[in-house]
């Protein structure tokens, strides 16, 4: 994200739950509920936020509002920043997506 963005760090949490918070902000809290199901974890009160996708937050944080890189780097970066780990795409079909095929 710090590529698509030009910020670095992109995210800057001072504990866990800050942290926790600003994925949150970006993926949406019934992502964390959905996986805190999966996985029997109960959770109480969390903060309230709707998903966002990668490419507009990107675009939208980008300083000067780049637009030139493929839907297919936003797609990769969505596929490999998933919250649910079983969802997540693994290295192996990360190196045959289409933005590193047509990259490299």
């Amino acid at each position: 994200m710090c590529f698509l963005t030009a910020r670095y760090p992109f995210f800057k949490s001072d504990d866990d739950f800050s942290g926790l918070v600003e994925y949150m902000s970006l993926f949406g809290t019934q992502a964390f509920i959905d996986l805190a199901k999966l996985f029997s974890i109960r959770i109480s009160e969390l903060p309230q936020f709707q998903s966002n996708s990668i490419e507009f937050v990107c675009k939208k944080l980008h300083p000067e509002g780049f637009d030139e890189f493929p839907s297919s780097a936003y797609d990769l970066l969505t596929q490999c920043l998933k919250i649910n780990p079983y969802d997540r795409i693994t290295a192996a079909e990360a190196l045959e997506h289409p933005f590193l095929k047509n990259s490299i």
